[in-house]
């Protein structure tokens, strides 16, 4: 199923978060592909649902990383996180997303969690057992 979505009912989107004019075309905006592509985690955002929404986001950016970022001067990117301000301009942004109760949003984050931290204990294993058979004391 596609996401669809629509900034018409944002209140000054064109202002707040205009487009990157490219020599490809415009690209949308960062911040709100960003929390399009969020929402499919956390939930559609609503004016009634603005306190909850940015509390799973800041769950979700706690734990996998900020969902933005930018070029530093040493050349290392920069996390940027979404702020409450960011999010309260978005109130009014429209999405084919279904909502997400508390309790299948806090399933979903402590899945995340696990597929990663099985990741990451397969990947020391593996690192444990290259360096058994070089020789080397862990």
């Amino acid at each position: 199923m596609s996401l669809n979505w629509s900034v018409t009912n944002i209140p000054s989107y064109a202002e707040n978060f205009p487009d990157l004019v490219t020599p490809d075309g415009n690209q949308w905006n960062a911040v709100t592909h960003a929390l399009l592509m969020a929402m499919m985690i956390v939930g559609p955002l609503e004016e009634k649902n603005y306190e909850e929404f940015a509390e799973r986001l800041d769950i979700y950016q706690y734990y996998i990383g900020a969902l933005l970022s930018k070029a530093g001067t040493d050349g290392k990117g920069e996390e940027v996180f979404i702020t409450r301000q960011q999010i309260k301009q978005h109130i009014g942004i429209t999405v084919n997303v279904s909502p997400i109760t508390k309790s299948a949003f806090e399933k979903n984050i402590i899945r995340i969690m696990r597929e990663d931290i099985r990741r990451r204990v397969r990947w020391e294993h593996k690192q444990a057992d290259a360096a058994k058979e070089e020789g080397i004391k862990c």
